[in-house]
């Protein structure tokens, strides 16, 4: 297993590493073209996954960077967003029914969304990227929630 420093000296031996940081770096501040820097994170993951190489790949093939964007976009809203749009309907429905009695105790299903969802996440990445395809992100969820039980 890779320890965090042979990650960054494996990254630091690219002699263009810092050029390729700078452009992400730079790209993620700037709305809709973060979607580039998207693509280009979901990029890196699937090349971590299939080759096992942590070096950063090369900034090419722009138009298949902003679509692989969009998909981690879409998978960031469904398996990111949706749970804490429902955990905070549950925590106002919650403090709603108990008259706000109970404090902070309606908030638990909202603290519990927000736990999870960078996790689902990344679940939902994974998937697409060990080659589920989007079909396989709902048809193989609970094989890949049973996996993500186990690491987490």
């Amino acid at each position: 297993m890779n320890t965090i420093n042979k990650i960054i000296e494996k990254i630091k031996s690219d002699r263009e590493y810092i050029q390729k940081i700078l452009i992400g770096g730079l790209l993620m501040f700037i709305p809709i073209v973060n979607i580039f820097a998207l693509g280009y994170l979901y990029r890196y993951a699937g090349q971590v996954k299939s080759t096992g190489r942590v070096g950063l790949p090369t900034w090419d093939k722009w138009g298949n960077l902003f679509l692989a964007g969009l998909i981690f976009l879409g998978i960031g809203f469904l398996f990111g967003l949706v749970p804490i749009l429902i955990g905070l309907a549950l925590s106002k429905g919650l403090n709603l029914i108990t008259l706000g009695f109970l404090g902070w105790f309606p908030y638990f299903p909202l603290s519990i969304a927000v736990l999870i969802a960078p996790s689902l996440t990344l679940l939902g990445v994974f998937s697409i990227i060990k080659g589920d395809g989007i079909e396989g992100l709902f048809t193989k969820l609970g094989d890949n929630f049973k996996i993500l039980l186990k690491y987490w």
